[in-house]
């Protein structure tokens, strides 16, 4: 069970409950702690089970989304079950509308012999889910069993506020885009803005399963897999507004599958060349761009050759993102007319601190660019469109 934290002084755990559920490293500095309670940052806490008492009588209201994870995480030594279906009730009762993120992992099942008590207690709130994570392979019961029960006791035509579908199998895909897609009071299925995320390679199959469904799909995350796969579901899907795409070899395939894509507004892009970024850009509605410039043209691609095609034929884009670069490559980057004018931008370095010259840069850029403009120095991307 995880949160993430959207808070306010005024409502917030106990430092005493923060202290023992954030990270140690995230508290070393006292500011850590205020900033955590007083800002609009977004965290993810492991709840510690023998808290959950304290933890539910002072539930933030200010939670942006709450975790829900029904089987032990992996590649963590010791997992914390969850609390007692109980407990878990009134946490859930008295977090009221807040969206869920549910999460169900390919582990040893962490709830003994009661994982039907849990999929009881998320009936009534199928309408809170934002995210549905699948990664299922349930040893002590029939997996399909497991599947047919969740359908049938959480049917997701209730959930009109899911996002993002993810799994790591195929093999019951299926029975939840039937599920998520059943037409309601007679009429057809309402447009989703639903993310699909899957393993490498996965569109291969998605293109049968969603026949008949594309025109009710507003957004794609596609990840880990190739341009062969995935471009016959964007040229089905024109109607999506956002696209995450991590795909490999796109930019050897686009010049022959032309992409239509007239209402997309938010694109996350990886793993192209600059020639194939550029056709992307013509996209007329366009709002937001969020690249991985050492995936573009490699060390070799020149941040301002971007620019100087913005400034000749973007007029929509609001908002820039510049994920996994080094800090020397944008020196002088700031003073170019397309990147001033936009209100927000944003860089998060690759890993070595932003350099002198580039933070010079930056002072010598517009003054109320600088007032809009951001940096994050970064360790470790575990994905780079997670950024």
């Amino acid at each position: 069970m995880s949160v993430s934290t959207n808070s306010t002084s005024a409502d917030c755990l106990p430092d005493d409950i923060l202290r023992e559920i954030f990270p140690v490293h995230l508290l070393s500095d006292p500011d850590d702690l205020a900033l955590h309670k007083l800002s609009t940052i977004r965290t993810h806490l492991r709840l510690v089970c023998r808290r959950w008492n304290s933890i539910v009588v002072h539930t933030p209201r200010c939670w942006s989304t709450i975790h829900f994870c029904l089987y032990g995480p992996p590649r963590i030594p010791r997992c914390d079950p969850p609390p007692p279906p109980k407990t878990l009730a009134l946490f859930f009762k008295r977090s009221q509308n807040t969206p869920l993120f549910i999460k169900i992992y390919s582990q040893e099942s962490v709830l003994a012999d009661t994982p039907y008590d849990y999929l009881d207690l998320l009936v009534n709130t199928v309408d809170r889910w934002e995210t549905l994570a699948l990664e299922v392979r349930i040893t002590e019961y029939h997996e399909s069993d497991f599947h047919s029960e969740l359908l049938e006791r959480c049917p997701l035509e209730r959930a009109t506020g899911l996002r993002r579908l993810s799994w790591t199998q195929k093999r019951f895909l299926g029975r939840y885009f039937n599920s998520i897609f059943t037409p309601t009071h007679n009429g057809p299925p309402v447009p989703h803005h639903l993310a699909l995320s899957g393993p490498l390679g996965f569109p291969s199959r998605l293109e049968s399963l969603l026949d008949g469904f594309y025109d009710n799909l507003t957004s794609l995350f596609i990840t880990y897999t190739f341009a062969k796969d995935a471009i016959p579901i964007l040229r089905m899907t024109p109607r999506i507004i956002s696209l995450h795409a991590g795909i490999s070899a796109l930019n050897s395939h686009l010049n022959i599958n032309t992409i239509n894509l007239p209402f997309l507004r938010y694109l996350s892009l990886g793993s192209c060349n600059e020639h194939t970024l550029l056709e992307f850009l013509e996209v007329p509605l366009l709002t937001e761009l969020r690249i991985c410039l050492d995936a573009i043209g490699g060390e070799y691609f020149d941040p301002k050759y971007l620019l100087d095609h913005l400034a000749r034929s973007r007029y929509s884009l609001r908002v820039l993102v510049l994920t996994r670069i080094g800090a020397d490559r944008l020196v002088g980057f700031f003073q170019h007319p397309s990147i001033v004018t936009l209100p927000t931008a944003k860089v998060l370095s690759k890993s070595s601190p932003l350099s002198r010259e580039f933070l010079e840069s930056v002072e010598e850029a517009d003054s109320d660019f600088k007032a809009r403009f951001r940096t994050t120095k970064v360790g470790v991307f575990r994905t780079w469109m997670g950024g």
